[in-house]
């Protein structure tokens, strides 16, 4: 691409011209990724809220202490904090979106706005499936260690609370692994696996970038065991409680979360379309087979963990030395 002003040559620019025809392709192929994502997300919604969901709130409605709010509230206050500085933390990307024919005044407000919306629904989403969550998987599973019990440093700090973070720890270098490897074999199938940041390279420039990763990694752990793993399989048992084929029960569910939790993560550009569904079958394993075994703590850390190491890419193939190091502190906070 070239540039005259006048007689005189001021702009060069080597491109790239991708044919119409080629995103039209590609658009078409990436619309089933995005129906098969929204399908499961309206129906795995539908499932785990209006089913278990509502099962177990009518079940603890009159159970003395059946909801425990106060620390369910604790909870959504330190999330809240954590998201807030991670909004101040990101600030100045929001430049970037700037359309220069709006007042700038107008577009702050615009922005506040629809990034506070989105906090509180997710407070809200959050916090529903916390305590609906906590409350059956604590009469469901009674041999296991309750959830905010685990979240204090005395209960945390005892060998049965090292033994669940050293497991999750755990978990997360083998499914790393694991995600390594199958990307290699399935290259040989033919598989089309375009390279891709799940975080914007951009955070480079925010004023603290290891933490906007590890904030995302930690909402995504924390909401997608409590939503994909407890609702639904405590949720099962509570149900199945008194029936003969309880242990059926919970299997049918069991492969029932590893498809739904696999086909929410089908809008990634992998082709074809089911590939993310394929891949994350041993995660969803994995994930399954914590909780029943242990409680939520262990999938939540291999689940955090895990997004954190590949969310922060961007800053481990960078020259910022000191956020590596403070990356790699913050992963390994909990142990």
């Amino acid at each position: 691409k070239l540039k005259v002003a006048g007689d005189v040559l001021s702009e060069m620019q080597r491109m790239v011209k991708i044919p119409n025809e080629f995103n039209r392709r590609y658009e078409q192929m990436f619309s089933l990724n995005t129906m098969i994502a929204s399908f499961a997300r309206n129906i795995g919604f539908m499932l785990y809220f209006f089913i278990f969901g509502l099962f177990i709130f009518v079940f603890f409605f009159h159970r003395k202490n059946g909801f425990l709010i106060k620390p369910v509230l604790k909870f959504l206050s330190f999330l809240a904090t954590l998201f807030v500085v991670s909004v101040i933390n990101e600030w100045d990307l929001i430049w970037n979106h700037y359309p220069t024919h709006m007042p700038m005044f107008g577009f702050v407000i615009q922005k506040v706005a629809e990034i506070l919306g989105s906090i509180l629904f997710l407070l809200l989403l959050i916090g529903c499936t916390m305590l609906l969550a906590e409350a059956a998987g604590r009469l469901a599973f009674k041999k296991q260690i309750q959830f905010f019990k685990l979240c204090s440093l005395s209960v945390l700090g005892s060998y049965q609370g090292l033994t669940q973070v050293v497991v999750g720890y755990g978990c997360a270098v083998i499914m790393l692994g694991y995600a390594v490897a199958f990307s290699l074999c399935s290259q040989t199938l033919g598989w089309w696996i375009p390279l891709s940041n799940l975080m914007d390279p951009n955070i480079l420039a925010t004023k603290i970038p290891s933490f906007s990763p590890i904030v995302n990694a930690f909402r995504a752990g924390f909401m997608e065991e409590f939503l994909c793993r407890a609702l639904p399989l405590a949720g099962i048992a509570l149900m199945a409680q008194n029936s003969k084929h309880k242990k059926w029960w919970i299997a049918v569910i069991f492969v029932v979360q590893i498809v739904i939790f696999g086909a929410l993560h089908a809008n990634y550009p992998q082709q074809p379309a089911y590939y993310r569904i394929v891949e994350l079958i041993f995660h969803s394993t994995c994930f399954g087979l914590l909780y029943l075994y242990f409680g939520l703590l262990p999938g939540i850390i291999a689940h955090f963990v895990f997004d954190a190491m590949l969310m922060s890419i961007p800053i481990f193939v960078s020259t910022l030395l000191w956020q590596k190091v403070l990356t790699v502190i913050m992963i390994g906070l909990p142990l």
